[in-house]
């Protein structure tokens, strides 16, 4: 009976630790679909037919609720076992183990009803992003969907529609482009681009960090622009050195001439600044050769772990656009 008790503690504990670790940090990703209002409509999702659009939203939270519980849950299952196998006196073993065990729960508990007021349970993180290249046409018309197009609200709280106007699409672009036309503003087939290493106006951050964050946006390109070549901080270093105090003093134009210099066409740059108590990182996609702005894109978070998962849907959606 002692043998089974410390097997069955052993794998409780060890199995409560596991839970318990997962349920730090968790991220989630809730999946929506926007139909059109109009019929006849087709639509092309990263470049095959689709029906719907289909907007994502990324959350993350300290705890995951129902995983805590369930490890607190084994915690208490063992501590009740432990007292069963006491007799209640301080010399026993399963006195100890119980006491011990006891006061795992009582501080998980604690830590659970402490962090209720920094809601370590809510989600956080903002809706929405288009993670796969959407394309309507209509009437001979075609356009690119944005987010705007198909949720409502602002940055703030934004909502993902179940059905969209493609009519509207149309006007916010401008009237679209006639079908056959191609695809207007993207890079051609082999161009180059750059990203250059995000500035930090917060002066919290570390180094590190903004370097991380501009890496991240490097790998989106691989993805998001396969057809692109995507330049290695190593290839930009030389350019980058000469022209690097000029950027910082004349803002935009001196990086668009940076990209100019290291022989990018087109040009990733941003700027992590302080909103109340999260950071929002401001990002600017330019085509070097006219100077022209080609899209825009803000990823925001409370901290690092969600300003990088809204990096994710934010610097895909500046990709491509443009």
């Amino acid at each position: 009976m002692k043998i089974l008790f410390a097997v069955f503690v052993l794998v409780t504990q060890t199995g409560c630790a596991l839970l318990l670790s997962q349920a730090i940090f968790t991220e989630t990703t809730d999946r929506y679909s926007a139909r059109p209002e109009e019929s006849g409509v087709k639509l092309t999702c990263a470049g095959s037919e689709c029906s719907a659009a289909r907007p994502e939203a990324r959350y993350s939270r300290k705890a995951n609720p129902y995983i805590f519980g369930g490890g607190v849950l084994l915690e208490t299952g063992a501590t009740f076992l432990a007292a069963s196998q006491s007799n209640g006196t301080l010399s026993d073993k399963y006195t100890w183990a119980a006491a011990g065990l006891g006061l795992l729960v009582f501080l998980d508990l604690f830590n659970a009803l402490s962090g209720l007021d920094n809601q370590i349970f809510a989600r956080s993180g903002s809706c929405c992003g288009l993670p796969a290249e959407t394309y309507a046409e209509w009437k001979g018309r075609r356009v690119l969907l944005k987010v705007d197009d198909v949720t409502e609200g602002d940055e703030e709280q934004r909502l993902p529609l179940e059905t969209f106007s493609v009519e509207r699409a149309l006007a916010r672009a401008g009237g679209g482009t006639p079908v056959g036309a191609g695809k207007p503003g993207l890079l051609k087939q082999g161009s180059r681009l750059g990203v250059l290493d995000f500035k930090d106006s917060t002066g919290t951050l570390r180094v590190e960090d903004a370097r991380y964050l501009s890496d991240v946006v490097r790998k989106l390109a691989l993805e998001v622009k396969p057809k692109l070549e995507v330049m290695t901080k190593e290839s930009m270093v030389a350019a980058l050195e000469a022209s690097l105090t000029k950027s910082k003093e004349c803002g935009a134009e001196c990086e668009v001439e940076t990209g100019r210099r290291i022989g990018a066409d087109g040009l990733v740059t941003g700027e992590v600044i302080r909103l109340g108590a999260g950071y929002k990182l401001n990002l600017l996609f330019h085509e070097t050769k006219s100077g022209a702005l080609l899209s825009t894109a803000v990823a925001g978070g409370n901290t690092m772990q969600e300003l990088e998962a809204s990096l994710q849907l934010k610097g895909a959606q500046l990709l491509r656009e443009r």
